[in-house]
Protein backbone atom coordinates (compact mmCIF):
# COMPACT_ATOMS: atom_id res chain seq x y z
CA UNK A 1 0.00 0.00 0.00
CA UNK A 2 1.58 3.18 -1.24
CA UNK A 3 2.13 5.30 2.14
CA UNK A 4 0.04 9.15 1.98
CA UNK A 5 1.84 12.09 3.13
CA UNK A 6 4.15 11.42 6.00
CA UNK A 7 2.05 8.85 8.15
CA UNK A 8 1.98 5.24 7.82
CA UNK A 9 -1.80 4.85 7.03
CA UNK A 10 -3.47 1.48 8.25
CA UNK A 11 -6.76 0.26 6.91
CA UNK A 12 -9.70 0.51 9.02
CA UNK A 13 -12.12 -2.49 8.73
CA UNK A 14 -15.97 -1.87 7.19
CA UNK A 15 -17.38 -1.05 4.23
CA UNK A 16 -15.39 0.48 1.55
CA UNK A 17 -16.06 4.24 0.90
CA UNK A 18 -17.59 4.65 -2.50
CA UNK A 19 -20.58 1.94 -1.17
CA UNK A 20 -20.50 4.37 1.74
CA UNK A 21 -20.71 7.82 -0.14
CA UNK A 22 -22.24 7.31 -3.88
CA UNK A 23 -21.81 11.21 -4.48
CA UNK A 24 -17.97 11.43 -5.78
CA UNK A 25 -18.55 14.99 -6.71
CA UNK A 26 -17.54 16.21 -2.96
CA UNK A 27 -14.51 14.70 -3.02
CA UNK A 28 -10.75 16.04 -4.54
CA UNK A 29 -8.12 13.46 -5.36
CA UNK A 30 -4.90 13.31 -2.58
CA UNK A 31 -2.69 11.48 -5.36
CA UNK A 32 -3.35 9.35 -8.24
CA UNK A 33 -3.11 6.39 -6.71
CA UNK A 34 -3.96 7.05 -2.76
CA UNK A 35 -7.65 7.65 -3.16
CA UNK A 36 -9.60 10.70 -2.16
CA UNK A 37 -10.42 13.10 0.63
CA UNK A 38 -12.85 15.59 1.79
CA UNK A 39 -12.70 18.54 0.69
CA UNK A 40 -11.25 20.77 3.84
CA UNK A 41 -13.72 23.96 4.64
CA UNK A 42 -13.37 26.18 7.92
CA UNK A 43 -14.09 23.90 10.84
CA UNK A 44 -13.06 24.99 13.99
CA UNK A 45 -11.37 21.93 16.24
CA UNK A 46 -10.03 21.94 19.95
CA UNK A 47 -7.22 18.99 21.22
CA UNK A 48 -5.64 17.87 23.63
CA UNK A 49 -3.60 14.62 24.27
CA UNK A 50 -4.72 11.51 26.15
CA UNK A 51 -3.98 8.24 26.92
CA UNK A 52 -7.12 7.24 25.35
CA UNK A 53 -8.79 10.20 22.94
CA UNK A 54 -12.56 10.76 22.98
CA UNK A 55 -13.97 12.42 19.48
CA UNK A 56 -16.20 15.53 19.97
CA UNK A 57 -18.73 16.64 17.27
CA UNK A 58 -20.54 19.40 18.86
CA UNK A 59 -22.35 22.35 17.35
CA UNK A 60 -20.72 25.65 18.28
CA UNK A 61 -20.74 28.04 15.32
CA UNK A 62 -24.18 29.37 13.31
CA UNK A 63 -25.02 30.83 10.23
CA UNK A 64 -24.23 34.97 10.74
CA UNK A 65 -27.50 36.09 9.74
CA UNK A 66 -28.13 39.07 12.68
CA UNK A 67 -30.97 41.14 10.50
CA UNK A 68 -34.03 40.07 8.49
CA UNK A 69 -32.65 41.60 5.29
CA UNK A 70 -29.72 39.64 5.65
CA UNK A 71 -31.65 36.09 6.39
CA UNK A 72 -33.59 36.88 3.22
CA UNK A 73 -30.74 37.27 0.82
CA UNK A 74 -28.20 34.89 2.46
CA UNK A 75 -26.46 32.66 0.07
CA UNK A 76 -23.90 30.15 1.58
CA UNK A 77 -25.88 27.40 4.18
CA UNK A 78 -22.52 25.81 5.30
CA UNK A 79 -20.66 29.14 6.01
CA UNK A 80 -20.37 29.17 10.06
CA UNK A 81 -19.12 32.39 11.10
CA UNK A 82 -21.14 33.47 14.55
CA UNK A 83 -20.45 31.15 17.55
CA UNK A 84 -23.92 30.41 19.86
CA UNK A 85 -23.32 31.17 23.37
CA UNK A 86 -25.66 29.15 24.23
CA UNK A 87 -24.11 26.06 22.24
CA UNK A 88 -20.75 26.99 23.46
CA UNK A 89 -21.29 26.06 26.70
CA UNK A 90 -21.97 22.36 25.34
CA UNK A 91 -17.88 22.47 24.14
CA UNK A 92 -16.91 23.81 27.69
CA UNK A 93 -19.13 20.93 29.50
CA UNK A 94 -17.72 18.45 27.46
CA UNK A 95 -14.22 19.86 28.32
CA UNK A 96 -14.67 20.26 31.73
CA UNK A 97 -15.77 17.23 32.08
CA UNK A 98 -12.77 15.12 31.10
CA UNK A 99 -10.65 17.86 32.99
CA UNK A 100 -12.78 16.73 36.02
CA UNK A 101 -12.77 12.91 34.76
CA UNK A 102 -8.59 13.05 34.74
CA UNK A 103 -8.42 14.30 38.14
CA UNK A 104 -10.38 11.53 39.74
CA UNK A 105 -8.09 8.72 40.90
CA UNK A 106 -11.12 6.24 40.90
CA UNK A 107 -11.86 7.02 37.33
CA UNK A 108 -9.32 5.54 34.60
CA UNK A 109 -6.57 4.37 36.92
CA UNK A 110 -3.43 6.55 36.17
CA UNK A 111 -4.81 6.42 32.61
CA UNK A 112 -6.11 10.25 31.34
CA UNK A 113 -8.54 11.46 28.58
CA UNK A 114 -7.70 13.45 25.58
CA UNK A 115 -10.08 14.59 23.02
CA UNK A 116 -10.62 15.61 19.51
CA UNK A 117 -13.49 17.90 18.86
CA UNK A 118 -14.72 19.49 16.04
CA UNK A 119 -17.83 21.87 14.94
CA UNK A 120 -20.64 20.83 13.60
CA UNK A 121 -22.00 23.95 12.65
CA UNK A 122 -25.59 21.51 12.54
CA UNK A 123 -24.18 20.28 8.91
CA UNK A 124 -24.57 17.05 7.88
CA UNK A 125 -21.83 17.79 5.91
CA UNK A 126 -19.52 18.83 8.43
CA UNK A 127 -20.54 16.36 10.61
CA UNK A 128 -18.89 13.57 8.63
CA UNK A 129 -15.95 15.62 7.71
CA UNK A 130 -15.01 16.01 11.44
CA UNK A 131 -15.83 11.94 11.93
CA UNK A 132 -13.82 11.16 8.96
CA UNK A 133 -11.32 13.21 10.02
CA UNK A 134 -11.27 11.74 13.63
CA UNK A 135 -10.90 8.64 12.26
CA UNK A 136 -8.29 8.93 9.89
CA UNK A 137 -6.43 11.77 11.96
CA UNK A 138 -5.55 13.83 9.25
CA UNK A 139 -7.05 17.52 8.40
CA UNK A 140 -7.78 16.51 4.98
CA UNK A 141 -9.39 12.90 5.94
CA UNK A 142 -8.97 9.87 3.72
CA UNK A 143 -11.64 7.50 3.87
CA UNK A 144 -11.50 4.42 5.47
CA UNK A 145 -7.86 5.00 6.52
CA UNK A 146 -6.17 6.09 9.27
CA UNK A 147 -2.69 7.53 9.60
CA UNK A 148 -2.01 5.76 13.15
CA UNK A 149 -1.36 2.59 13.91
CA UNK A 150 -1.85 2.97 17.53
CA UNK A 151 -5.15 3.23 18.00
CA UNK A 152 -6.15 5.29 21.17
CA UNK A 153 -9.49 6.35 19.96
CA UNK A 154 -12.23 5.17 22.53
CA UNK A 155 -15.77 6.82 21.41
CA UNK A 156 -17.44 10.01 20.14
CA UNK A 157 -19.96 11.99 22.29
CA UNK A 158 -22.16 14.37 19.73
CA UNK A 159 -24.07 15.71 17.95
CA UNK A 160 -26.45 17.79 19.59
CA UNK A 161 -29.38 17.66 16.16
CA UNK A 162 -30.99 14.42 15.40
CA UNK A 163 -30.22 14.54 11.69
CA UNK A 164 -26.25 15.36 12.49
CA UNK A 165 -26.35 12.75 14.88
CA UNK A 166 -28.13 10.46 12.36
CA UNK A 167 -25.53 11.11 9.65
CA UNK A 168 -22.66 10.17 12.44
CA UNK A 169 -24.30 7.17 13.65
CA UNK A 170 -23.99 5.38 9.96
CA UNK A 171 -20.58 5.78 9.60
CA UNK A 172 -19.66 4.95 13.34
CA UNK A 173 -22.04 1.77 13.05
CA UNK A 174 -19.60 0.85 10.74
CA UNK A 175 -16.91 0.93 12.63
CA UNK A 176 -18.37 -0.28 15.87
CA UNK A 177 -17.07 3.21 17.91
CA UNK A 178 -19.29 3.89 20.03
CA UNK A 179 -21.60 7.28 19.88
CA UNK A 180 -23.53 9.59 22.95
CA UNK A 181 -25.63 12.40 21.81
CA UNK A 182 -26.76 14.42 24.39
CA UNK A 183 -29.48 15.47 21.95
CA UNK A 184 -31.10 13.78 19.28
CA UNK A 185 -34.60 11.94 20.32
CA UNK A 186 -35.72 10.81 17.04
CA UNK A 187 -37.34 7.80 17.78
CA UNK A 188 -35.62 5.79 14.80
CA UNK A 189 -31.97 5.55 17.53
CA UNK A 190 -34.28 3.32 19.59
CA UNK A 191 -33.60 0.40 16.33
CA UNK A 192 -30.66 -1.30 17.77
CA UNK A 193 -30.56 -3.47 14.89
CA UNK A 194 -30.05 -0.58 12.73
CA UNK A 195 -27.98 1.93 15.47
CA UNK A 196 -26.05 -0.86 17.41
CA UNK A 197 -23.51 1.59 19.01
CA UNK A 198 -25.96 5.04 19.55
CA UNK A 199 -26.46 6.22 22.93
CA UNK A 200 -28.11 9.12 24.07
CA UNK A 201 -28.71 11.10 27.58
CA UNK A 202 -31.87 12.48 26.40
CA UNK A 203 -35.27 10.70 25.97
CA UNK A 204 -36.71 9.51 23.14
CA UNK A 205 -39.42 12.01 21.44
CA UNK A 206 -42.34 9.49 22.03
CA UNK A 207 -42.57 10.79 25.14
CA UNK A 208 -42.66 14.22 24.30
CA UNK A 209 -44.98 13.69 21.95
CA UNK A 210 -47.65 11.46 24.18
CA UNK A 211 -47.24 14.24 26.51
CA UNK A 212 -48.73 17.16 23.43
CA UNK A 213 -51.43 14.77 23.40
CA UNK A 214 -52.31 14.80 26.87
CA UNK A 215 -52.01 18.58 26.61
CA UNK A 216 -54.30 19.03 24.11
CA UNK A 217 -56.94 17.27 25.52
CA UNK A 218 -56.73 18.92 29.45
CA UNK A 219 -56.72 22.18 27.25
CA UNK A 220 -60.28 21.23 24.84
CA UNK A 221 -58.03 22.20 22.31
CA UNK A 222 -59.31 20.04 19.27
CA UNK A 223 -58.19 22.28 16.41
CA UNK A 224 -54.54 22.63 15.85
CA UNK A 225 -51.98 22.88 12.81
CA UNK A 226 -48.88 20.89 12.99
CA UNK A 227 -45.38 22.42 11.37
CA UNK A 228 -42.06 19.90 11.40
CA UNK A 229 -38.62 20.32 9.28
CA UNK A 230 -38.53 18.72 5.80
CA UNK A 231 -36.47 15.79 6.40
CA UNK A 232 -36.92 12.06 7.49
CA UNK A 233 -37.56 13.12 11.04
CA UNK A 234 -40.23 15.51 10.52
CA UNK A 235 -41.97 13.35 8.25
CA UNK A 236 -41.60 10.47 11.25
CA UNK A 237 -42.66 13.29 14.17
CA UNK A 238 -45.45 14.17 11.93
CA UNK A 239 -46.79 10.43 11.46
CA UNK A 240 -46.76 10.40 15.14
CA UNK A 241 -48.16 13.42 16.27
CA UNK A 242 -51.29 13.17 13.63
CA UNK A 243 -51.87 9.50 14.85
CA UNK A 244 -52.25 10.63 18.34
CA UNK A 245 -54.09 13.99 17.79
CA UNK A 246 -56.59 12.19 16.12
CA UNK A 247 -57.06 8.83 18.15
CA UNK A 248 -57.43 11.33 21.43
CA UNK A 249 -60.37 13.12 19.11
CA UNK A 250 -58.31 16.10 17.81
CA UNK A 251 -58.86 17.53 14.29
CA UNK A 252 -55.56 18.90 12.34
CA UNK A 253 -56.62 21.96 10.87
CA UNK A 254 -53.57 21.61 8.38
CA UNK A 255 -49.57 20.93 8.21
CA UNK A 256 -46.46 22.22 6.79
CA UNK A 257 -42.88 20.82 6.06
CA UNK A 258 -40.45 24.08 7.02
CA UNK A 259 -37.76 23.77 4.39
CA UNK A 260 -34.17 23.34 6.47
CA UNK A 261 -31.42 25.04 3.85
CA UNK A 262 -31.34 28.72 3.11
CA UNK A 263 -31.70 28.93 -0.82
CA UNK A 264 -33.56 31.67 -2.19
CA UNK A 265 -36.54 29.00 -3.67
CA UNK A 266 -36.87 27.56 0.27
CA UNK A 267 -37.44 31.23 1.15
CA UNK A 268 -40.08 31.59 -1.11
CA UNK A 269 -41.65 28.30 0.18
CA UNK A 270 -41.06 29.69 4.28
CA UNK A 271 -42.61 32.51 3.22
CA UNK A 272 -45.83 31.39 1.14
CA UNK A 273 -46.37 28.71 4.28
CA UNK A 274 -46.34 31.73 7.01
CA UNK A 275 -48.57 33.92 4.67
CA UNK A 276 -51.38 30.76 4.02
CA UNK A 277 -51.12 30.66 8.02
CA UNK A 278 -52.41 33.74 8.78
CA UNK A 279 -55.40 32.53 6.77
CA UNK A 280 -56.12 29.46 8.79
CA UNK A 281 -58.66 29.40 12.09
CA UNK A 282 -56.52 27.45 14.68
CA UNK A 283 -55.32 29.19 17.59
CA UNK A 284 -52.83 26.22 18.88
CA UNK A 285 -49.69 25.19 16.73
CA UNK A 286 -46.93 22.77 17.32
CA UNK A 287 -43.44 23.67 16.21
CA UNK A 288 -41.92 20.26 16.17
CA UNK A 289 -37.98 20.62 14.93
CA UNK A 290 -34.45 21.73 15.78
CA UNK A 291 -31.81 23.83 14.23
CA UNK A 292 -32.05 26.23 10.97
CA UNK A 293 -35.75 25.73 9.93
CA UNK A 294 -37.29 27.14 13.73
CA UNK A 295 -34.74 29.84 13.50
CA UNK A 296 -35.78 30.95 9.72
CA UNK A 297 -39.70 30.43 10.79
CA UNK A 298 -39.20 32.75 13.72
CA UNK A 299 -37.76 35.42 11.51
CA UNK A 300 -40.42 34.81 8.85
CA UNK A 301 -43.59 35.04 11.34
CA UNK A 302 -42.46 37.79 12.89
CA UNK A 303 -41.68 39.99 9.31
CA UNK A 304 -45.52 38.97 8.51
CA UNK A 305 -47.01 39.16 11.82
CA UNK A 306 -48.59 36.10 12.20
CA UNK A 307 -51.64 36.71 14.75
CA UNK A 308 -50.51 35.80 18.48
CA UNK A 309 -51.36 32.26 18.99
CA UNK A 310 -50.89 28.98 21.71
CA UNK A 311 -47.30 27.61 20.05
CA UNK A 312 -46.71 24.09 21.76
CA UNK A 313 -42.19 24.04 20.85
CA UNK A 314 -41.07 20.41 20.91
CA UNK A 315 -38.61 18.28 19.74
CA UNK A 316 -35.01 19.79 19.62
CA UNK A 317 -36.17 23.00 19.19
CA UNK A 318 -35.28 26.16 21.14
CA UNK A 319 -36.86 29.31 21.78
CA UNK A 320 -34.12 31.42 22.97
CA UNK A 321 -33.14 31.91 19.53
CA UNK A 322 -36.20 34.19 19.58
CA UNK A 323 -34.53 36.77 21.94
CA UNK A 324 -32.44 37.50 18.54
CA UNK A 325 -35.69 38.25 17.19
CA UNK A 326 -36.91 41.95 16.92
CA UNK A 327 -40.50 42.15 18.14
CA UNK A 328 -40.45 38.35 18.73
CA UNK A 329 -42.99 39.07 21.54
CA UNK A 330 -45.80 39.92 18.94
CA UNK A 331 -46.47 36.38 17.66
CA UNK A 332 -44.66 34.53 19.79
CA UNK A 333 -46.12 35.81 23.25
CA UNK A 334 -47.90 32.35 24.56
CA UNK A 335 -45.42 29.41 24.01
CA UNK A 336 -45.69 26.02 25.86
CA UNK A 337 -42.39 24.57 25.56
CA UNK A 338 -41.37 20.70 26.60
CA UNK A 339 -38.02 20.68 28.12
CA UNK A 340 -35.22 17.75 28.74
CA UNK A 341 -34.69 17.61 32.95
CA UNK A 342 -32.16 19.91 34.51
CA UNK A 343 -29.21 18.92 36.41
CA UNK A 344 -26.77 19.87 38.84
CA UNK A 345 -22.32 20.31 37.81
CA UNK A 346 -20.42 21.07 40.79
CA UNK A 347 -18.01 23.73 40.15
CA UNK A 348 -19.00 24.22 36.46
CA UNK A 349 -20.53 27.70 37.66
CA UNK A 350 -16.94 28.95 38.46
CA UNK A 351 -15.22 27.26 35.24
CA UNK A 352 -17.53 29.19 32.95
CA UNK A 353 -17.05 32.19 34.95
CA UNK A 354 -13.24 31.51 34.73
CA UNK A 355 -13.55 31.31 30.84
CA UNK A 356 -11.04 33.62 29.07
CA UNK A 357 -8.85 34.15 26.09
CA UNK A 358 -5.71 33.19 27.70
CA UNK A 359 -7.14 30.25 29.70
CA UNK A 360 -8.55 29.35 25.48
CA UNK A 361 -5.92 30.02 23.33
CA UNK A 362 -7.20 29.49 19.68
CA UNK A 363 -10.51 29.07 20.79
CA UNK A 364 -12.33 31.50 18.38
CA UNK A 365 -15.54 31.19 19.99
CA UNK A 366 -14.25 32.09 23.45
CA UNK A 367 -13.02 35.44 21.33
CA UNK A 368 -15.51 36.31 19.95
CA UNK A 369 -17.51 35.82 23.36
CA UNK A 370 -14.77 37.86 25.33
CA UNK A 371 -15.11 40.89 22.68
CA UNK A 372 -19.18 40.68 22.20
CA UNK A 373 -19.43 40.72 25.64
CA UNK A 374 -17.30 43.96 26.90
CA UNK A 375 -16.52 45.61 23.54
CA UNK A 376 -13.24 45.56 23.37
CA UNK A 377 -9.94 44.24 20.98
CA UNK A 378 -7.69 40.96 21.62
CA UNK A 379 -4.44 42.14 20.81
CA UNK A 380 -3.38 38.90 19.75
CA UNK A 381 -6.34 37.13 17.12
CA UNK A 382 -9.06 40.02 18.07
CA UNK A 383 -11.91 40.37 14.90
CA UNK A 384 -13.37 43.73 15.96
CA UNK A 385 -10.16 45.71 14.59
CA UNK A 386 -12.11 48.81 13.01
CA UNK A 387 -14.83 49.36 14.88
CA UNK A 388 -12.87 51.82 17.23
CA UNK A 389 -13.00 49.34 20.50
CA UNK A 390 -10.31 50.14 22.86
CA UNK A 391 -8.16 46.85 23.38
CA UNK A 392 -9.37 44.22 26.25
CA UNK A 393 -7.05 44.88 29.39
CA UNK A 394 -6.82 41.39 30.42
CA UNK A 395 -8.84 42.65 33.25
CA UNK A 396 -12.63 41.92 32.56
CA UNK A 397 -14.36 38.94 34.05
CA UNK A 398 -17.35 36.75 32.82
CA UNK A 399 -18.95 36.99 36.49
CA UNK A 400 -19.75 40.92 36.22
CA UNK A 401 -22.15 39.99 32.85
CA UNK A 402 -25.39 38.75 32.38
CA UNK A 403 -26.03 36.88 28.95
CA UNK A 404 -29.13 35.12 28.47
CA UNK A 405 -27.24 33.03 25.37
CA UNK A 406 -24.12 31.81 28.53
CA UNK A 407 -26.74 31.07 31.35
CA UNK A 408 -24.38 29.05 34.20
CA UNK A 409 -27.19 28.06 36.19
CA UNK A 410 -29.81 26.09 33.96
CA UNK A 411 -28.23 23.12 33.01
CA UNK A 412 -30.08 20.97 30.69
CA UNK A 413 -28.51 20.16 27.18
CA UNK A 414 -24.97 20.95 29.11
CA UNK A 415 -25.89 18.71 31.54
CA UNK A 416 -26.48 16.05 28.81
CA UNK A 417 -23.64 16.36 27.51
CA UNK A 418 -21.69 16.22 30.60
CA UNK A 419 -23.12 13.06 31.74
CA UNK A 420 -22.57 11.64 28.10
CA UNK A 421 -18.86 12.22 28.98
CA UNK A 422 -18.87 10.25 32.46
CA UNK A 423 -21.02 7.35 30.56
CA UNK A 424 -18.41 6.99 28.15
CA UNK A 425 -15.74 7.11 30.85
CA UNK A 426 -17.18 4.49 32.88
CA UNK A 427 -17.61 2.24 30.47
CA UNK A 428 -13.88 3.13 29.37
CA UNK A 429 -13.02 1.97 33.03
CA UNK A 430 -15.33 -1.13 33.36
CA UNK A 431 -13.37 -2.28 29.66
CA UNK A 432 -9.62 -1.64 31.26
CA UNK A 433 -10.71 -3.27 34.49
CA UNK A 434 -12.15 -6.20 32.67
CA UNK A 435 -8.83 -6.09 30.61
CA UNK A 436 -6.47 -6.36 33.74
CA UNK A 437 -8.56 -9.01 35.63
CA UNK A 438 -7.61 -10.97 32.16
CA UNK A 439 -3.57 -10.45 32.84
CA UNK A 440 -3.00 -7.84 30.41
CA UNK A 441 -0.24 -5.76 31.65
CA UNK A 442 -1.20 -2.36 32.72
CA UNK A 443 0.96 0.11 30.28
CA UNK A 444 -1.58 1.99 28.32
CA UNK A 445 0.70 0.92 25.27
CA UNK A 446 -0.50 -2.65 25.58
CA UNK A 447 -4.07 -1.57 26.59
CA UNK A 448 -3.88 0.45 22.70
CA UNK A 449 -3.17 -3.15 21.11
CA UNK A 450 -6.19 -4.80 23.06
CA UNK A 451 -8.41 -1.87 22.62
CA UNK A 452 -11.45 -2.69 20.33
CA UNK A 453 -14.14 -0.06 20.19
CA UNK A 454 -17.27 -2.92 20.46
CA UNK A 455 -15.04 -3.85 24.01
CA UNK A 456 -15.94 -0.19 24.71
CA UNK A 457 -19.56 -0.51 24.08
CA UNK A 458 -20.27 -3.93 25.88
CA UNK A 459 -20.41 -1.95 28.97
CA UNK A 460 -22.65 0.94 28.48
Amino acid sequence: MQALDSCSCVLLWGLSLFSLMPQCSLWEAVTQTSGCALNSSFQESYYKEGDFMLGGVVHVYMSDVPWFEDYITYKDPWDCQRPSFRHLRHLLALIYAIEEINRNPNLLGNFTLGYQIYDSCNSVMKALQATFTILSKRENPVPNYSCQSDDTLVGFIGDLSSTTSFSIAQLLGIYRYPQISFGAMDPIFSNKLRFPSFYRTVPNDLSQMEGISQLLKHFSWSWVGILVPENDSGERALRQLMALITESGGCVEFFYMLPVTLSEPDHSKLMLIVRVIKRFTAQVIILYGSGTEMVEFYWFAVWDQVPPKVWVVAGEAHIKELFNVPDAWKTFNKIIKFSIRKGEIIGFKDFLHGVNPAKFPGYGAVDILWETCFECVLAVGGIMIGYNFPFCSGNESLQSVDLPDYDVVNFRYTFSVYTAVYALAHALHEMLESTSKEGTAGAAGSFHQDLKPWKVRVFQ
